[in-house]
């Protein structure tokens, strides 16, 4: 496990949320209901406020809804890649840092802070041995 895949974590959580404001969106237009106009006058029903074949057009979104499920299901894969690989350590200390920097975005001074260690102790030491410990764990679960 990288920093930069640990890093990646926050970016994931902003496109999940595009994701399913995405498909919440194409789900509703796929539920709206369809208004089918009926005259009995034959030439009112040419030209404008003729009736349009949406199959194509329902494909299309249920082609999209399929992509985005699969993007959505991919990056939930790999936030379960890296919990895992962030609760492998066991370590609560170690984990704490880990969370709080990369998923809670904090700055290593508001971690010191919060878990009561100087912050040099914290980015130097604690967190490098938290990384290789999940390097390590990455590497035998690949």
């Amino acid at each position: 496990m990288t920093k930069q895949e640990l890093k990646r974590y926050a970016q994931m959580e902003a496109e999940l949320k595009r994701i399913d404001d995405a498909l919440f969106e194409l789900r509703a237009k796929i539920e709206k209901p369809v208004v089918i106009m009926y005259s009995n006058n034959p030439s009112k029903s040419r030209g404008k406020g003729r009736g349009k074949d949406i199959t194509g057009t329902l494909d299309k979104i249920i082609e999209l809804e399929r992509f985005y499920s699969e993007k959505h299901d991919a990056l939930i894969d790999e936030r379960i890649r890296i919990e895992k690989a962030i609760y492998s350590l066991d370590d609560y200390v170690e984990q704490n840092i880990i969370v709080l920097r990369y998923i809670k975005g904090l700055s290593w001074e508001e971690i010191a802070e919060k878990i009561g260690i100087p912050a040099s102790t914290v980015r130097s030491g604690m967190h490098y041995r938290a990384l290789e410990k999940m390097m390590k764990y990455s590497e035998k679960n690949a």
